[in-house]
């Protein structure tokens, strides 16, 4: 009988940390997303014009920057999940909800349980933790 193939993510939109089990070990690695928020420059005003000079640099190209940038971390974080069973993803932001449903439209996904979980910040021994209880409980 093979075992069922199991990790934990606790993720935001900026860090995806990967919780493996493997018997009683847990590894870790970690990936940036590489997502930043548009911080203004001094005098730009908020459609991106700077001491009266317009640009094209509105919040409809702001968004579509970052939803880019934010669907190539998913994309990354799901190449990563596709070899295993079952996945928790949890988190303190929507990202984990975002990420959930980017997978479940992949095929790769469909006969995967994917469970999603609230969570606050937590150390990395925390993390552990939290991903052995979730897992033990079955």
């Amino acid at each position: 009988m093979d075992k069922e193939k199991k990790i934990g993510v606790w993720l935001d939109h900026h860090h995806a940390h990967f919780i493996e089990l493997n018997g009683n070990d847990a590894i870790t690695q970690t990936i940036e997303s590489g997502y930043t928020r548009h911080e203004r420059e001094e005098g730009e005003g908020a459609t991106g014009s700077r001491f009266g000079q317009h640009s094209t640099n509105n919040e409809n190209n702001k968004n579509n920057r970052l939803q880019n940038e934010l669907k190539g971390y998913y994309k990354l974080i799901s190449d990563r999940l596709a070899g295993y069973d079952h996945v928790l993803l949890f988190g303190p932001t929507t990202a984990k909800n975002e990420l959930h449903n980017y997978i479940k439209e992949l095929k790769t996904f469909s006969n995967k349980k994917i469970e999603v979980k609230n969570s606050d910040k937590l150390t990395e021994n925390q993390l552990k933790a939290a991903v052995r209880e979730h897992f033990s409980k079955e």
